[in-house]
């Protein structure tokens, strides 16, 4: 998963609600592996969760649950980072489905947020990923968000390319270096790019590591968001 998070948000506390399914006929052990991401707190660790044959688990408050083993700050300290859920070696990778939900209250009743998917290692970047999709207008606002997954143990470093809607550069490049499990979000880049609509390129530099990347594109009015995928 490339973010859990409890932090502050526009008028409201953002949390994210896991859900785990184990679609085997036998119990899963599982290890969930939580690294903090830079200014974002602190806390990285592992703990276990064990999924019965078949179960689907949700979990309201990621955060929450990782503070009963984990050494992670209490409100109103922003926390969030990176988790990688493992099972046992040689289980395969269609035998499990994670996700996330990240939510906020909304005003009278319910709640606004965004849902996405746990990728793995083999729908995860090796070398290069585009996201599609980015607006700035006065109806939405986009974010871009990039993790080292760390599968190689390294760090990476990752050139940000940005494009108009015309397919013209934006600028120059944006250059970012990420430790192993690292997660860092560019916020709202088309605003100082002075573009409405756009894509990016995203590609690494050095390091062997794969990485994620991703877009969310949030309704302004109603704080919505919707999750954009990378593509090749």
């Amino acid at each position: 998963m490339p973010i859990v998070l409890d932090v502050e948000g526009l008028g409201a506390r953002f949390l994210t609600e896991l859900t785990l399914t184990n679609f085997t006929l036998a119990p899963l052990a599982l290890t969930l592996v939580y690294h903090a991401a830079p200014g974002f707190g602190s806390g990285s660790g592992t703990v276990s969760l064990n999924l019965n044959p078949g179960e689907q688990q949700i979990i309201p408050d990621t955060i929450a649950f990782l503070r009963q083993t984990l050494p992670i700050e209490a409100e109103p300290v922003n926390v969030g980072g990176s988790l990688l859920v493992e099972a046992p070696s040689g289980t395969p990778a269609d035998s499990l489905a994670v996700g996330a939900r990240t939510f906020a209250p909304a005003s009278p009743a319910g709640t606004y947020g965004l849902f996405y998917l746990g990728l793995t290692l083999g729908e995860s970047a090796s070398s290069s990923a585009h996201i599609y999709g980015l607006q700035q207008n006065a109806a939405q606002r986009s974010n871009l968000a990039i993790v080292n997954r760390g599968d190689a143990g390294d760090s990476i470093t990752l050139q940000v390319t940005y494009f108009g809607a015309t397919g013209a550069q934006l600028g120059a490049p944006v250059v970012q270096t990420l430790a192993p499990g690292d997660w860092f979000q560019f916020g709202q880049p088309l605003l100082s790019l002075g573009a409405t609509a756009g894509y990016a390129f995203i590609q690494k530099t050095s390091g062997s590591s794969t990485f994620v990347a991703y877009g969310v594109l949030n309704d302004n009015v109603t704080q919505d968001g919707s999750y954009i995928p990378m593509s090749p």
